[in-house]
């Protein structure tokens, strides 16, 4: 004879255990030693700010901070390639005023500097002077 209250509490028993087992698997899934907090995945970039195509000297320009940076390198080159640079700067704030462009065209780009290494370049900026007028442009 078929007892239906003993295959009730199997049941009911083996499915405590499979949705225990489910329960445990998925969190030792998720969780791990470190948080993803205690240690940057990447370095991030600076992001130039641009409130405009157009300025005159001295051009000031601002980037976004980015949080664990301790300072930022600013290169300037007259060449795409930034193989040779015309100038570089360490700076600790994210501002910079450009006071002097002598060649019709140069190149300018940041990185974020932090305690163990540097962050990638970030976008290139074209910085053009034309007389007294100076434009802005992305090198995309």
């Amino acid at each position: 004879m078929f007892n239906y209250k003993m295959f009730k509490n199997v049941k009911i028993a083996i499915l405590s255990f499979m949705i225990t087992c489910l329960f445990f698997s998925c969190r030792t899934a998720v969780e791990s030693p470190r948080s993803l907090n205690d240690e940057p995945l990447y370095m991030s970039r600076p992001k130039i700010l641009l409130e405009s195509s157009r300025a005159t000297l001295p051009v000031l320009l601002s980037w976004e901070e980015v949080k664990g940076a301790r300072s930022y390198e600013v290169q300037v080159s007259d060449k795409a390639d930034f193989n040779s640079s015309l100038q570089n700067w360490t700076l600790r704030g994210n501002t910079f005023s450009l006071s002097n462009v002598k060649s019709e065209m140069v190149f300018l780009r940041i990185r974020s500097v932090y305690p163990g290494g540097t962050s990638r370049w970030s976008e290139t900026l074209i910085i053009r002077k034309e007389g007294s007028e100076i434009y802005l442009q992305w090198d995309r």
